[in-house]
């Protein structure tokens, strides 16, 4: 178990030297991998990150708070894209998931990725833009213990599924911005 910290500590520290943030005006909207458009309504930092194929906002820092926006997920990706990951940690996304496959299989992605006691509620139809998708809530926590929630935007739409995913710790930094990410959500709108 303290290899396994261990090795967590340093791979974090190692992709911390190698991350750049870059401000997204809080007033434009920002288009995501050319499937979708989000206004952010708060000033976010853009994290770009070596090792990451998602778009990954924080206002205090990632382990904070983190918009992850999920575009273009295919048949056989893992939700959560990160590299170096081993083939044998990902359990993969099919087109023909229902929604409470979906947020079972965002479950296992978020188990295998070193959170525990992760579990989902809440899943209902929400609208992602014009199309019909779905939402739910999540609740965690880190190998260190501290407690995390979380709410999941949609849809599998144009040949793949698209999300949104927001974390943070349950003492006031989940609800410190969760009307915002609120009206994000509200504001998705399809590429054009």
């Amino acid at each position: 178990m303290i290899k396994r910290l261990s090795a967590l500590a340093l791979g974090l520290f190692m992709l911390t030297a190698c991350v750049a943030y870059q401000a997204v005006d809080p007033n434009e909207a920002v288009t995501i991998s050319n499937r979708f458009s989000v206004t952010p309504q708060i000033a976010w930092a853009k994290q770009t990150a070596v090792g990451s194929k998602d778009t990954i906002w924080t206002v205090d820092g990632v382990e904070l708070n983190v918009l992850r926006f999920l575009p273009a997920i295919q048949e056989g990706d893992a939700l959560i894209r990160q590299s170096g990951r081993r083939s044998e940690d990902i359990v993969p996304y099919k087109d023909d998931m229902l929604p409470n496959d979906v947020a079972d299989l965002m479950v296992t992605d978020l188990t295998k990725l070193g959170y525990q006691a992760v579990s989902y509620s809440n899943l209902a139809p929400a609208s992602f833009g014009a199309d019909t998708g779905f939402r739910f809530d999540l609740v965690m926590s880190t190998p260190g213990g501290l407690n995390m929630q979380g709410k999941v935007l949609a849809a599998q739409r144009d040949g793949g599924l698209d999300a949104i995913m927001y974390l943070a710790p349950s003492e006031y930094y989940f609800g410190k911005y969760a009307q915002t990410v609120e009206q994000i959500f509200r504001s998705v709108k399809a590429a054009s």
